[in-house]
């Protein structure tokens, strides 16, 4: 399984979360727009190839439709991180391909900065929770019960 994640390394993004766990039933996509920053540093891309390199690393789920990272590009734009070029390879019609702006080159460094903070945190977190953890076996809400009603009584 490590061997996996170090072939995706961000394939924790695109796994399923059970629904007990965080009380959503799907993972939060905070991330797509750093790691579409971060590729297009390194080249620039059209969408399906950004898409495609983000199924690579595990960003998106085997399965999972290349139009997601279409609205991601389009804020990108928008927000002027990323511009665009038409490129005519010939074949079909002209592709977009997407370049980071010396502003989306900043705003990568920022997210940078956020996520090695973001890193701490989590490091920390594990370990307090590693001081605890074996006194919580057992202690996941049973099946079947209201896992969001934040302590609330039911009626």
């Amino acid at each position: 399984m490590k061997e996996a994640r170090a072939e995706k390394p961000f394939s924790i993004i695109s796994e399923p979360i059970e629904e007990s766990a965080l009380g959503l039933k799907h993972p939060p996509q905070v991330f797509p727009t750093p790691v579409i920053l971060l590729l297009l540093a390194e080249e620039p891309a059209h969408g399906y190839a950004l898409f495609k390199k983000m199924c690579e690393l595990g960003v998106y789920a085997e399965g999972t439709d290349a139009s997601v990272v279409y609205p991601a590009l389009r804020l990108l734009k928008d927000e002027d991180l990323v511009t665009t070029e038409l490129i005519d390879e010939g074949a079909g019609p002209p592709r977009k391909v997407y370049h980071i702006t010396p502003e989306g080159r900043i705003t990568l460094a920022r997210m940078s900065e956020h996520l090695g903070r973001m890193s701490k945190a989590i490091g920390y977190f594990q370990k307090r929770y590693k001081s605890i953890g074996p006194t919580l076996k057992g202690t996941r809400p049973e099946s079947g019960s209201d896992k969001h009603d934040n302590g609330r009584k039911r009626a």
